[in-house]
């Protein structure tokens, strides 16, 4: 069962190392912030994040997606990993994973006001266990019209929030 949550680690790894920029460290407001909720804010020791240079973006009123990528530990209580957020001009009807309900939520608030709420699981099989399963990877895909004030991560409750990733830190495709 591990091996395969380790092969998936590494994979993650090697594919956020051949992406450019991705290890390149910037200032702590370029930083997506993960949070535990206690009585105070406070950024966990555990947590590491890839962190990308996101001064190329514009959040400008447009249509497409954003790409949403992490992990959580196996029990599903603790983001430790959160990639960059990326905007790509691609068109989609439905987020992907497109499900009535999960663990976890994706709250995007617009400038407008509107909010838009994606649940997904995060869930890992492991191929040598046939029906277990873990939390793990994510990668939520959501389509979005319109400039993002903020995006949320939270339990289903909303009770405890991983990560809120501020509309200006969102990195944008260069090609769109």
């Amino acid at each position: 069962m591990y091996d395969a949550l380790v092969l998936l680690l590494i994979l993650f790894v090697v594919h956020a190392a051949c992406e450019k920029s991705t290890l390149k460290r910037v200032s702590r407001n370029r930083e997506a912030t993960v949070i535990e909720v206690t009585n105070e804010a406070n950024l966990p020791p555990n947590v590491s994040s890839a962190i990308t240079d996101c001064s190329s973006a514009n959040n400008a009123q447009r249509e497409g997606v954003v790409v949403i990528q992490g992990i959580f530990d196996s029990a599903g209580e603790k983001l430790l990993q959160l990639k960059p957020v990326r905007y790509y001009s691609w068109h989609s009807k439905h987020p992907t994973p497109y499900q009535q309900k999960g663990r976890f939520i994706v709250a995007i608030t617009y400038a407008s006001g509107k909010v838009t709420t994606v649940p997904f699981d995060a869930l890992v099989a492991d191929d040598s266990s046939p029906g277990i399963t873990e939390h793990g990877f994510f990668e939520v895909t959501i389509p979005v019209s319109g400039k993002i004030a903020s995006i949320l991560i939270t339990d289903e409750t909303r009770r405890t929030i991983f990560a809120r990733i501020d509309g200006s830190e969102i990195c944008h495709d260069l090609s769109t």
